[in-house]
């Protein structure tokens, strides 16, 4: 399914799925790895690419100590480095600030904020807009850049 989806994909298709993994960057594994039991021939660097191309965005949620349930990173994709690793960026992240316990020292309470880490890729902007995404949408998301104000 992670294999037809991923070629789906390539075609414009919005793809949403979810799945387990250990990070947000760790998705993109077991994409491929997922991608692996269809039986392709296709190489790990291939298969790393076509995911890259349909899921641009991860977004990874984990089940804290205290049992709720956070999104705690945000990441894009931005390609493969001549290593055949990953590259990309955390666009949001959830820091925890600190933990509540309880007499018996089990977590009551995870306390914590979500930071903007980084915009998303004027190439993941145009792709949206292209796509169909509404521009109030896309403003309202990313807003434009303001130039730097002169002197001092």
């Amino acid at each position: 399914a992670a294999y037809e989806a991923a070629v789906a994909g390539q075609t414009g298709h919005t793809i949403l799925t979810s799945f387990h993994a250990d990070g947000a960057r760790d998705g993109y594994k077991r994409l491929v790895s997922m991608c692996h039991m269809t039986g392709t021939r296709l190489s790990d660097r291939q298969l790393l690419e076509l995911c890259i191309s349909a899921w641009p965005i991860v977004i990874y949620q984990k089940q804290l100590k205290d049992n709720s349930r956070k999104i705690m990173e945000i990441f894009e994709a931005t390609g493969i480095n001549a290593e055949g690793q990953l590259e990309g960026r955390t666009l949001y992240a959830y820091r925890i600030d600190g933990t509540e316990r309880n007499a018996e020292g089990q977590v009551t309470a995870v306390r914590g904020h979500h930071v903007k880490v980084a915009g998303i890729t004027d190439g993941l902007k145009k792709r949206l807009r292209d796509n169909g995404a509404p521009e109030e949408i896309l403003k309202r998301l990313f807003p434009p850049k303001t130039a730097a104000k002169r002197g001092a």
